[in-house]
Order: structure tokens, then sequence, then C-alpha cells
């Protein structure tokens, strides 16, 4: 069964109905561009300690440094640690060695040229997160070339999670194409801007485990 990942939360409402659902992973953006999911890392470890214990934490960086990585990594202390920048296989190892924690990789697919960049990258990332590039990094409500992600997912030694513009309508689609360990979700299950809608997420979650 395919794994559901729900990003950009902000509230401990919502981590209650992802429980409810089933859905394994929460993702919590403390990221440096403007969003309307957004939180601040005080808001991020509160959440965190709120956690239902069905649900992983996923801690959604930019950081700048190792040092800023590992220091936000202390103050929440996730389950994971999303990567959503440009971050070098280099600093995937050396924030790995610093860390107790599983290391997600986003790669925004643009072409074949993904293919590569994902097999640098999953000799250090516990798994590899697919998402379609825009200017704020994610969250674009887009989908990129699912033949690339489909590629990918067959030449991966690591999990792959699928994101870029999925929602209730296309997310059947997208797994039967594509065939990712997960799907991640954020815009596409919002009534507003940074606020989820509960039916949405309820049909999301149902079409993408085929309930």
């Amino acid at each position: 069964m395919v794994a559901v990942k729900v990003c950009g939360n902000s509230s401990e409402e919502e981590l209650e109905l992802l429980a409810e659902l089933g859905v394994e992973m929460a993702g919590l953006l403390v990221v440096p561009v403007d969003s309307p999911r957004r939180i601040t890392i005080k808001r991020a470890a509160e959440l965190m300690e709120a956690m239902p214990s069905t649900v992983a934490g996923v801690l959604v960086m930019m950081p700048e440094s190792l040092e800023q990585a590992v220091e936000m990594y202390q103050q929440v202390l996730p389950d994971f640690i999303q990567l959503h920048g440009s971050e070098s296989p280099a600093f995937v190892r050396e924030l790995r060695s610093m860390v107790s924690c599983n290391i997600i990789k986003t790669v925004h697919v643009r072409g074949e040229e993904s293919i590569a960049e994902v097999k640098r990258h999953q000799r250090f990332a516990d798994a590899i997160l697919l998402d379609t590039p825009c200017e704020r990094g994610g969250g674009s409500g887009r989908v990129h070339r699912w033949d690339v992600s489909a590629e990918i997912v067959r030449s991966s030694e690591k999990p792959v999670i699928l994101a870029g513009g999925l929602n209730p309508e296309n997310v059947g689609e997208a797994i039967e194409r594509v065939k990712p360990y997960g799907v991640d979700v954020a815009s596409g299950v919002e009534s507003s801007p940074g606020r989820k809608d509960p039916e949405k997420l309820r049909r999301f979650v149902m079409r993408a485990k085929d309930l």
C-alpha cells in the first residue's frame, strides 16, 4: 500500500486528522521562503511534541549550513529531515553523521538530468522526494514529467515519494503511472492557502490507498 505524506501542517487538529485517516507522515515547513504553510522552528517543536504516535514528523528545511541544519534538528527532534533546497550529496553525507534521524532529499524534476541527480543522492539519502520546480522551491500545485519520475522509481535503490501538483482527482493516475513508494500533498488538499480541507484530505487518502 502506498504511504501518504501531508505537508504544510500548522495545527494539532490537523495532526489528529492525519492520524485518524491513516496518514504515515506529516511535514512541518521551516523553510526560508514565502509560503502560507511556513511555521517557526518553535511552532514546529510544539507540533512535533504533539505528533500522534502513528504519524512520523518530517522537518522540511532549506538550511544555509550544516550547523543551521543540526541546530534546527536539535530543537525539533523530528523522525525525518527533508532537505528541500540545493544541498549537495556531500552535504547529505555530512548531515547523516551528525543527526540520528533518517534524511529525505528533494529532487526537483526538470528532465532526464534528474535521473542522474537522484543516483548521486541515493548514496547518502534514506529516501528521495520528487517535486515540481518553482521559485519558492515547492508548493506550486503543478505536476512534472511523470515519465521521468517513473524511470527514477524503476532505477532508484531508495524509496521514492512523489510530490508536485497531486490532488484527490489525479493521485490515483499518478500512482498507477509512477508506482512510487509514497505520495506527498499540500496545496492539493487545501480549502485556502495553508488551510487543510478535511473532506479533500479524506478523498486524497482514500484514493491514494485505493480504499
